[in-house]
């Protein structure tokens, strides 16, 4: 007994294979930016979304899927010529989920204060300009998450949840400082000549 299968036309394998990989490639895209945002994104307590190491182990499945359907598109790309505007549009959610969020504290313009709070995983204002002899002040109004303020020669002590820090800045110049517990929480202090 003789089976015969049908035979179809390149055209017609074509537009029934591009649906199969355009839908995983947009499906694993999306898949590894909710993956990256979760490990990315912090909480209102400073901390990120996932464990660091939980959320790499959690986006491996996301990695592979996109990883294959990468691989497909390559072994069909003579026949598929919206593969590359794809591809650049799964890399572009990729890069927009691993963009920082806030801006660098290096780009702040100072603003004329004597104090700073911690609060919101952040100090604010970020940048305080003072004239040389003036102590600033830095205050803890984050509820129960800890901070400290650690510059260049100069440290708060202990991380605190509430209270204050001051420290006095004698000379001009510009003093980075940052709180060591939470990752791009910095501030500046300018000091111009008395």
């Amino acid at each position: 007994m003789t089976t015969t299968h049908p035979t179809y036309t390149q055209a017609r394998i074509d537009s029934a294979v591009t649906p199969y990989l355009v839908y995983p490639s947009i499906i694993g895209a999306l898949g590894t930016g909710i993956a990256l945002t979760a490990l990315l994104v912090k909480d209102t307590s400073g901390d990120t979304g996932l464990a660091p190491l939980l959320g790499w182990i959690g986006m491996l499945p996301s990695l592979a899927g996109l990883l294959a359907v990468t691989l497909l598109w390559m072994s069909a790309a003579r026949r598929l010529p919206l593969m590359p505007v794809l591809l650049a549009l799964a890399a572009a959610i990729v890069l927009a989920a691993c963009a920082p969020a806030g801006g660098d504290p290096a780009d702040a313009a100072p603003v004329e204060a004597s104090e700073v709070v911690a609060k919101d995983n952040r100090f604010d204002p970020v940048a305080v300009e003072v004239p040389a002899g003036t102590t600033v002040t830095w205050r803890f109004e984050d509820g129960g998450t800890p901070h400290d303020v650690t510059g260049d020669g100069w440290r708060s002590g202990e991380p605190q949840r509430s209270g204050s820090f001051a420290h006095t800045f004698d000379r001009s110049g510009t003093y980075p400082y940052r709180c060591t517990l939470h990752a791009g929480m910095d501030g500046r202090v300018v000091v111009t000549g008395s």
